[in-house]
């Protein structure tokens, strides 16, 4: 069918639906290698003055994630960037390092995406893509031994035909996105089918699994009451 433009294929499979819905509650914390500020402000800064960096200074959130999920043990949390737990490993000592590996080892926290950044998805040069998730895999697999399988794509403006095939070649085989065309989404919607395999036309791969978030990840606080904590 045609949306506004875009050629979108849907093939239904009708599902009787489930008597219990079960809900999976993903604890992540969405960070900027680069955005508004620099890295080294996301990461460290002690300046007052700027606002989402002193209240998410992403130091203390990777410090958190290891001390909260080791008090408890039920939580689970996914992180996506390398070059901030990079940065953060450069400095951590063998007690946190430890650490980190027991809970990734024990399934409480997981590497999602692994790639150096999470880097545009809609328009981007391939080869730039495959030098993002490779310099990303190589870290990974050299402090925790470990490749990804899962990506988690919340915040690129749109997802193109690459990301997929260059994704499943690199071992993944299933991803959460955050930002489509909002005609698409709406199609989406109304065949129920927010949660598919994408496969192109071009392509025999059909495994690939992809669901698309109803609603855009949200901040448990408000940008209001952070200025209030400040």
């Amino acid at each position: 069918m045609m949306v506004k433009g875009h050629s979108i294929q849907l093939i239904q499979n009708k599902q009787d639906a489930p008597k219990h819905l079960n809900v999976f509650v993903v604890l992540h914390s969405h960070v900027d290698p680069g955005w508004l500020y620099t890295f080294e402000e996301y990461y460290s800064t002690s300046d007052h003055s700027i606002l989402i960096v002193y209240i998410f200074q992403v130091r203390k959130i990777l410090n958190n994630i290891v001390n909260s999920l080791r008090k408890y043990p039920k939580l689970r949390f996914i992180w996506s960037e390398m070059s901030f737990l990079e940065r953060w490993w450069s400095e951590a000592n063998t007690t946190y390092r430890n650490y980190f590996k027991s809970l990734i080892d024990e399934g409480h926290l997981e590497i999602s995406g692994g790639y150096w950044v999470m880097n545009d998805e809609a328009t981007p040069y391939f080869w730039e893509v495959i030098e993002n998730i490779i310099v990303g895999h190589q870290y990974v697999q050299e402090i925790l031994n470990i490749t990804p399988t899962t990506s988690w794509s919340v915040d690129p403006f749109g997802h193109g035909l690459m990301m997929p095939y260059l994704t499943t070649l690199a071992g993944i085989n299933q991803m959460v996105i955050g930002r489509i065309n909002s005609n698409i989404k709406n199609v989406l919607k109304q065949h129920h089918q927010l949660h598919f395999r994408w496969a192109q036309n071009w392509d025999s791969v059909e495994n690939f699994f992809c669901f698309f978030l109803f609603h855009h990840s949200q901040m448990i606080i408000s940008i209001m009451r952070m200025k209030k904590l400040k």
